[in-house]
């Protein structure tokens, strides 16, 4: 079994200190968990946030320098930090880890709540999720466009658009997730969607149907996909959100989503190059 303990070293290799909890909370919480990475760290992020594990290699000496640097060794921080508990030894290299407690989700919320409001104002933001909600198109792509522009003038995201879309994920994840249940990354159909809100409940004024009936359609039962995609040099913006609904509709990414009886579902192709956006519904 893994050591109880975790070692942050000099950059010349030589022992800190013993990590502790209350020392390195303040640490932790600077940590920008938001835009971290690549993809897979936020789909991990995201994973452990919808109450799912991950499995991780861990590392007991980690170079101080090396933390913000490598994201394998971000899971060791967070284990011996408290904010990650191991749950199974898969083998003798990975682990199986997930978020503690309630105390520690809300935490990681908190975290992704407070980056977005310290860059765009939070009547935006809910003015975004609510048209996205009422599945108003047009309204959700402006001010989408509105808000990857004001993110992305902020030095610690210029020039890169995957982090920026990657922080907009979490975003709709954390806002959202007493309305949907939210999934990023997942098998559904023939392939991985991006991004899938299945609504948690049917709207009271439509009373009760079995477990059996389909979801009314309306504002609260809606499902929604969501797929993006960057366009290269050699591609038309047009061509990229065609693609992106093809594989939507090839793929059946909406599988999920009718198999627990949504009907009303909202499929989105969203596709940017540098700090130019477009958006087309399927």
């Amino acid at each position: 079994m893994f050591l109880a303990g975790i070692h942050i070293l000099h950059t010349n290799g030589c022992p800190i200190t013993t990590f502790g909890h209350d020392i390195w909370e303040v640490y932790f919480l600077g940590v920008t968990l938001v835009t971290r990475g690549g993809r897979e760290l936020r789909d991990e992020l995201g994973t452990l946030l919808e109450g799912q594990s991950i499995i991780k290699p861990l590392y007991e000496n980690i170079i101080m320098r090396d933390i913000l640097r490598r994201d394998n060794l971000l899971w060791s921080f967070l284990l011996f930090s408290g904010y990650l508990k191991m749950v199974a030894q898969i083998n003798d290299e990975a682990y199986r880890l997930e978020l503690p407690n309630r105390e520690i989700e809300l935490i990681y919320r908190d975290l992704v709540k407070i980056w977005f409001e310290e860059k765009v104002r939070v009547p935006k933001l809910e003015g975004l999720l609510t048209s996205l909600q009422r599945g108003d198109v047009r309204v959700f792509e402006r001010m989408l466009r509105q808000i990857v522009t004001e993110i992305m003038s902020y030095h610690d995201l210029a020039g890169e658009p995957e982090k920026v879309y990657q922080a907009l994920v979490l975003g709709m994840l954390v806002w959202l997730s007493d309305k949907y249940e939210i999934r990023t990354n997942r098998e559904s159909g023939y392939g991985r969607y991006d991004m899938m809100f299945k609504p948690k409940s049917l709207s009271l004024s439509e009373g009760q149907p079995s477990p059996l009936a389909p979801f009314p359609k309306g504002e609260g039962n809606r499902g929604i996909i969501i797929e993006f995609k960057r366009v290269y040099d050699n591609e038309t913006p047009e061509e990229v959100m065609a693609e992106a609904l093809k594989q939507i509709n090839d793929k059946a990414y909406t599988t999920e989503l009718e198999a627990a009886g949504v009907t009303d579902i909202l499929r989105l192709a969203i596709v940017f190059q540098g700090k130019k956006m477009w958006l087309r519904q399927g």
